[in-house]
């Protein structure tokens, strides 16, 4: 398995640093398996692959190298490190306990007009889904949860979420079975605790779309082979 011809090759945003492009980029390659586990990652390969020189690939990798997800020994460079399903379950279950608080806490402060435009956003959601628009499904997904996020009022929280939402390959949509209907079927859920303002409700509604996300994930990833306990 190389990288000489992805499947979803880098796309660069001018507007952004390009490390930590790169550093995304790669974290999705290898959480949704286009790595083997201890395969080496050739800085001059993956530069050319992202049309970068080797200095900000570099940087992507000791980026992931502090992450645990890659390997560095001098002398004999980066390697993908193997990832377990306990792994992927303490990621997602943390990922899912911080939604959900947000989620909870979200449910009296979110205005009328913020619900009505998650109602909305999950009707485009539903159309995108119909029309196998991944990308779009990928950015109307993401402003809903930014919706939902922002007004909880906990930057700190939200700081916790971001750090484990990097383990949620968002850009694969439509590689892991099930992502899609998860976007479709959880959030009718989640809007309801919302339209209701119950934060219990909507905290639960929250949480048991995530885990569902991690076992599409786990799901995914043991049929590609990359879990180092399979």
């Amino acid at each position: 398995m190389t990288i000489d011809r992805p499947q979803h090759p880098f796309v660069l945003d001018a507007t952004s640093r390009l490390s930590p492009q790169i550093a995304i980029w790669l974290r999705d390659q290898i959480i949704a398996g286009r790595f083997e586990p201890h395969e080496k990652l050739k800085p001059e390969h993956i530069a050319e692959a992202c049309g970068a020189s080797a200095t900000p690939v570099r940087e992507a990798l000791m980026s992931l190298h502090g992450e645990g997800l890659v390997s560095f020994a001098p002398g004999r460079g980066f390697t993908v490190r193997p990832l377990t399903q306990q792994d992927i379950e303490d990621l997602l279950s943390a990922h899912a306990h911080f939604a959900a608080i947000l989620a909870e806490r979200a449910t009296m402060a979110l205005r009328e007009t913020e619900v009505e435009r998650l109602r909305q956003l999950q009707t485009e959601i539903v159309a995108a889904a119909d029309a196998r628009d991944y990308d779009e499904i990928d950015r109307l997904d993401d402003e809903f949860h930014r919706i939902v996020n922002q007004s909880a009022g906990s930057n700190r929280l939200k700081w916790l979420y971001g750090l484990t939402l990097r383990f949620v390959p968002h850009r694969l949509f439509g590689d892991i079975a099930g992502f899609p209907e998860a976007a479709v079927e959880d959030h009718v859920l989640i809007i309801k605790g919302l339209i209701n303002r119950n934060p219990e409700a909507t905290a639960a509604a929250m949480r048991a779309h995530w885990l569902n996300v991690a076992t599409m994930l786990i799901r995914h990833m043991r049929a590609r082979g990359v879990l180092a306990d399979d």
